[in-house]
């Protein structure tokens, strides 16, 4: 349903550095550790079952944008994961991160996933800064799929800002391009940096043109799947992460819900170099 406000602005959407290309930066040192790690090997008492009210049983949408709520029915299912065990999200449900406050504009997003399903519709992981959703004053930052080009890819990096006018949108934009969210793609390690330079991207990036709707200054996004840069060029929303934002996985205000699995997340205050998500990727499972 909010999807469709981006319509009008698709065609300024990304500079797009390469596809699954990557390029070496020196002064990567180590990861450092996160502030905020989720390995779902055992129960968590920060894992909260969450669901919306008013959805539409033959689509799995809700019926209004509709924030999410505690589900004293649903218990979080952890089955066998990339690393250990991992969250699994059977449709019935979503999670929120009882815990989770950056209070940032630089941050990294970094997680396996599986899916097991193909539709259009999901968001893995989902930002809301005040936990409102009423199209005046709700902010967002949302790692989802792409499918309203025409042709599905994912993951892309979708924020907004209502009170602000503020809606840009980053993702690969390429002549190949890749869905990592389909059912058949396996596992995948996706980190999102926020804030980082890149290339001819520097940290601070613009959305549109100044003076135009939706214009927006804010720190780049750099999106990278298994270790290597997919796309980056555009900002995101700033002021999201205002210590008051609530973290979901596998549910939003407005898509269907995720099916399948979410495992080592790790949310860091600061957005990390290239070389560092490489070594994050290596040390949680990847080759």
């Amino acid at each position: 349903m909010v999807k469709k406000f981006l319509l009008g602005a698709l065609a300024a959407v990304l500079m797009v550095e390469g596809t699954l290309a990557t390029t070496a930066t020196a002064d990567a040192a180590g990861v450092p550790k996160a502030k905020y790690t989720y390995t779902f090997d055992k129960a968590d008492k920060n894992l909260i079952a969450v669901n919306r009210e008013g959805e539409d049983a033959s689509t799995g949408k809700p019926i209004n944008a509709v924030v999410p709520k505690k589900d004293s029915k649903k218990k979080v299912i952890l089955k066998k994961g990339k690393k250990g065990k991992a969250l699994y999200l059977d449709w019935t449900y979503g999670v929120q991160l009882k815990n989770m406050k950056l209070k940032s504009d630089k941050y990294t997003i970094s997680f396996w996933v599986k899916c097991d399903h193909n539709i259009s519709d999901c968001t893995p992981v989902f930002f809301a800064g005040n936990g409102k959703c009423d199209g005046a004053s709700d902010k967002w930052v949302s790692i989802t799929k792409q499918a309203w080009l025409g042709v599905d890819h994912s993951p892309v990096v979708w924020s907004n800002n209502a009170a602000t006018g503020e809606f840009p949108w980053t993702s690969d934009i390429s002549e190949s391009p890749r869905n990592f969210f389909a059912k058949d793609a396996g596992w995948n390690h996706i980190t999102i940096t926020v804030g980082a330079a890149y290339g001819d991207a520097a940290a601070t990036t613009e959305y549109l043109t100044k003076g135009e709707d939706a214009y927006t200054k804010g720190p780049n996004v750099v999106i990278y799947v298994n270790g290597e840069m997919y796309g980056t060029g555009t900002p995101v929303t700033p002021g999201v992460m205002d210590g008051k934002e609530t973290a979901y996985l596998g549910i939003n205000y407005w898509d269907v819900k995720l099916k399948g699995y979410i495992d080592e997340l790790q949310i860091f205050d600061k957005a990390l170099k290239e070389k560092q998500v490489q070594k994050l990727y290596k040390s949680v499972g990847g080759k």
